[in-house]
This record gives C-alpha cells, sequence and structure tokens, in this order.
C-alpha cells in the first residue's frame, strides 16, 4: 500500500467515460503529521505542508484556486472532453448537455472551516456540493472514528498510534455547522463521523435533506469504524440520500479474502438489499492514504468495473450505481430549500 496514491487524472476521466467528477480537498490535519514520524520528516522540508498545517482554511482557499486554474488548463486541451468546473445545478446541466466533465468541488475535514461557521457561506459560494465534516482527527466540528486500516504498514513502525473516542458526539460548534449547511444547501457527507456523530447529524437533518456516506464498506463484510452498519445505511436512505461503496479492498472484506470485483459485487448487493436501488453509488477513494484494487485501480478501468455490473446487476440498476443515483441526490441536496 502506498503512503499517498494520485489514481485520477484528465487522461483517466476520460478513457473511464466519466461524465461528473466530485473533487474533494483534503488540507493534512497537524495530528497526521504528529502521529507520523514519516509525514513529520516531510512536513520539514516541504514549505506548503507546513503551511497548510497551521493555516488549514487559507491553505484549503489556495488549494481551490490552483485547482481551478488547473482545471482551466485542461480545458485547452482539444484532444477529448473538456472539463469544466460547475458551481451550481444550472452549470452542471449545461455541462452535461454539452459533453463536458462536469468538475465539482467537495472538502474533506471540519479543520477547513477555520472554526467560523460563516465560512460555509464562503464554500457554498465557491461551488462546493458536498462536505467530509471529520476526517483522522478532532477538528472541532465532528468527532471522528479510526480512518486507517488496522494493518496499515505504518502502524508497524509506530505510526498512528493516537485514541479515537468513538463515543463522542456534535460539539456546539459541530451542530452549528449542520444547521448552517442544511440551510444553504451543502451535502453533508457522515463518512469518518462517530456513531452519535452519525446520528446526531440525522436528529438535526430530519430529513430535509440527502444525506450521503460517500466512501465506506459495510461493517458485517469487514469491522472496521469507519464502515456502517444496516440501520446507519438505512437512516440515510430514509433521507433521500445514498451510500458510496468505497473501492479500496480492505474496507470491503477481510485482508485475507479476494480483492478483486466479487468483494465490490457482493457489497453493493448487501447495500441495496438495506438501502434500495435509489440509494447507492460508489465512492471510490482512489486518491490518497489508498490501495486501489488491481482490478479497478483508477477511472481509467470503469469500464471493466461497468462490464461486472451489468452481469450483476443488468442495465437499469448499473446505470443507477454509476452516477443516476448521485445524480438524484445532487438535486435534492445541492443548494435548493
Amino acid at each position: 500500500m502506498g503512503v499517498f496514491t494520485m489514481q485520477c487524472s484528465l487522461p483517466s476521466l476520460r478513457k473511464g467515460c466519466v461524465d461528473i467528477q466530485v473533487a474533494t480537498h483534503y488540507v493534512p490535519e497537524k495530528g497526521l503529521i504528529d502521529d507520523c514520524i514519516v509525514l513529520e520528516g516531510l512536513s520539514k522540508v516541504h514549505s506548503k505542508l507546513k503551511r497548510g498545517l497551521k493555516e488549514p482554511l487559507e491553505t484549503t482557499r489556495a488549494m481551490m484556486t490552483q485547482f481551478e486554474e488547473a482545471v482551466e488548463r485542461g480545458a485547452q486541451d482539444t484532444k477529448g472532453r473538456i472539463p469544466r468546473i460547475v458551481r451550481s445545478l444550472t452549470e452542471l446541466d449545461a455541462a452535461l448537455k454539452n459533453g463536458d466533465i462536469a468538475i465539482i468541488h467537495a472538502i474533506e475535514g471540519g479543520h477547513s472551516l477555520g472554526g467560523d461557521v460563516a465560512t460555509v457561506d464562503e464554500f457554498f459560494e465557491r461551488g462546493v456540493c458536498m462536505y467530509t465534516l471529520a476526517h483522522f482527527y478532532e477538528n472541532g466540528v465532528a468527532p471522528p472514528v479510526e480512518g486507517i486500516p488496522y494493518d496499515f504498514f505504518l502502524k508497524k513502525l509506530g505510526c498512528f498510534k493516537h485514541k479515537h473516542d468513538a463515543t463522542k458526539s456534535l460539539p456546539d460548534l459541530g451542530r452549528t455547522v449542520v444547521e448552517r449547511m442544511i440551510e444553504k444547501g451543502i451535502i453533508i457527507d457522515l463518512t469518518h463521523c462517530t456513531p452519535p456523530a452519525r446520528e446526531a447529524i440525522c436528529d438535526i437533518n430530519a430529513k430535509r435533506r440527502p444525506l450521503v456516506y460517500s466512501h465506506t464498506g459495510l461493517l458485517e463484510l469487514m469491522p472496521h469504524e469507519l464502515n456502517v452498519s444496516a440501520e446507519q445505511v438505512k437512516r440515510v436512505a430514509e433521507t433521500g440520500g445514498m451510500v458510496g461503496v468505497i473501492l479500496m479492498p480492505y474496507y470491503l472484506k477481510t485482508p485475507k479474502q479476494e480483492k478483486g470485483f466479487e468483494p465490490i459485487i457482493e457489497t453493493l448487493r448487501l447495500m441495496i438489499n438495506y438501502a434500495g436501488e435509489e440509494g447507492v453509488g460508489f465512492g471510490s477513494d482512489f486518491d490518497g492514504f489508498t490501495d486501489p484494487p488491481d482490478d479497478v485501480h483508477e477511472p481509467g478501468e470503469y469500464p471493466r468495473l461497468t462490464e461486472q455490473l451489468l452481469k450483476a446487476f443488468g442495465e437499469k440498476q448499473t446505470e443507477k450505481i454509476l452516477g443516476a443515483n448521485f445524480v438524484r441526490v445532487l438535486r435534492a441536496g445541492w443548494g435548493r430549500v
């Protein structure tokens, strides 16, 4: 497993026939560096990484700007479909009608809010469609579960020994942030949150907006804190939301079991039983602390996955899994009351 993997690129998106790409911005948390000597060493030689640890809000702003500039440069390449940053449903519809690749901002980690609920409005205006509140470490917005595989090789070197308290619920700031995101229309992602925080978000939301788990597996197949139970899947489905099945073998089945398409298909079958046909999709999590499956290790391999889905679920359900369900959630949860 690599420390960081970067699998998504414009050529790969084109090869994989991707219509919509949610680009999630993540600024490494200070706790991540403090908890791993390898990353601590990197932070000492990379000034941008050091600055990001101290100024996550400013770094997130800069990251989004740099990303937008990179997408614009990609749009000058006329060899394939054009990538476009879209900041609203209207712009999304226009991009899809034109046959462009629609790229939408998302953010992972409440630390990027800078401790100020007003930042929710700023990010909404920049086109953020979804926000993952928790991540690896406490951020004042949502408490996290353990988010790294238990057998991750860096743990064997003494990294990531921090203990998480999975009994914590949302602090006051988190409740205020959740309410503001519901009001503005930023889709709330419960992935990485503790079970009490997940329940609190569902209670505050009261089915006003669709909620999501953007990248996760099932507890019954792989007992890891990141994964969700059948009841948690059902509760999110009741909001009109959905669960994105992570494409990382460790979270789909125990590591000793098969790591090809079979665990993906089995997870999807169970998810559909709990969430219904409208409540399941993919949240690949290709980039970051990931170990993509050999059979589909980057977006360009999606046609191979599509072939397997068609065999297992048929054309109608495959279309829903591969994007129709997420588009439905976008239309119901992004920017509209």
